[in-house]
């Protein structure tokens, strides 16, 4: 039978072996990774850690241009006077539809193409970064305060209070947030602390695919926002509601399987899964894609009982 973890799981009614998630939950600890705000909401999350760097991760789909995603900092106004350093605030909100950062000295990547050494040689339409301009050293940041999430649970704080140079906008996100991480560790987003005017789940993205909510199946979920709904199934499955078992193959020495995509994937990420079983010291390719006209490439290959990985191209 299988083990139900933290009692939220269910035992597959198709095999005994196999721990279901309910309610829009997944992975092994049966987190609610998206949460839906309808335009008046919020939601608290643990705070951010205080030993920097911080990184964050997260995915939108929104209704309007405009609107606040991330508010750390106070929640009461404190007059601060002239010659002391402004309160310490950071806020992740949309203006005209592209993120903008205000706060402690931040950088955002907006093409999902993660961090590397060189960072500072990204591409400028990928790369967003904001710096507190301020003549005082920064206040130890208030590691105590939640993360506010989408809105916010008190009045707006304004810039005259706290000495910012801007304030984050007041307005509420209207939307979908999902798959926020902290220093790599998802967020659990179905039982927030505190929260108002928003649900677990993603329903505009639930809702756009065919056949509705629940049309993916519990071994599905639906993707591509609302203009190219899809399901995108689990590993080792397909068909409607994700439901039909993959084939596996078995290859020998010297044998290999080529494929061509049948759709174009996203200018700037391409996710790819599969499972792989090898003899424990076997070495070789695993899986290599290229784009037209062999312009980048990505390779994966075992070496010993590792796999590696390389890259090329542009």
């Amino acid at each position: 039978m299988c083990t139900r973890l933290l009692s939220a799981s269910n035992c597959s009614p198709q095999d005994p072996l196999e721990c279901v998630c309910p309610g829009g939950a997944e992975g092994w600890q049966c987190k609610v990774l998206a949460r839906t705000f309808l335009g008046s909401g919020w939601a608290w999350v643990p705070p951010i850690p205080r030993c920097l760097p911080t990184t964050i991760s997260l995915r939108i789909l929104t209704r309007h241009p405009h609107a606040l995603l991330l508010y750390a900092g106070p929640m009461a106004p404190t007059q601060r006077p002239d010659d002391t350093a402004p309160t310490p605030m950071l806020a992740l909100q949309l203006r005209h539809g592209r993120p903008q950062l205000l706060g402690v000295a931040l950088m955002v990547d907006r093409c999902g193409r993660g961090w590397k050494e060189h960072a500072d040689h990204a591409p400028a339409h990928c790369t967003g970064r904001v710096s507190w301009v301020s003549p005082w050293d920064l206040e130890a940041w208030p590691g105590s305060v939640p993360l506010q999430v989408a809105g916010l649970a008190h009045s707006p704080p304004t810039a005259d209070q706290h000495r910012w140079g801007e304030a984050p906008i007041p307005r509420p996100f209207h939307g979908c947030l999902s798959h926020l991480t902290l220093n790599g560790q998802l967020v659990d987003l179905g039982q927030p602390a505190h929260s108002g005017g928003s649900a677990p789940g993603c329903r505009p993205q639930e809702e756009a695919c065919p056949g509705g909510v629940g049309s993916c199946g519990y071994r599905g979920a639906c993707v591509g926002g609302l203009n190219q709904p899809e399901c995108m199934c689990q590993p080792g499955w397909a068909g409607i509601e994700c439901a039909t078992p993959t084939q596996p193959a078995t290859l020998g020495e010297g044998s290999y399987m080529r494929v061509a995509l049948s759709f174009t994937p996203p200018p700037t990420a391409l996710s790819l899964q599969a499972r792989i079983r090898v003899p424990r010291a076997a070495s070789g390719t695993l899986v290599h894609v290229a784009a037209q006209h062999n312009t980048a490439a990505f390779t994966m290959h075992t070496s010993g009982a590792f796999a590696e990985e390389r890259e090329c191209g542009t």
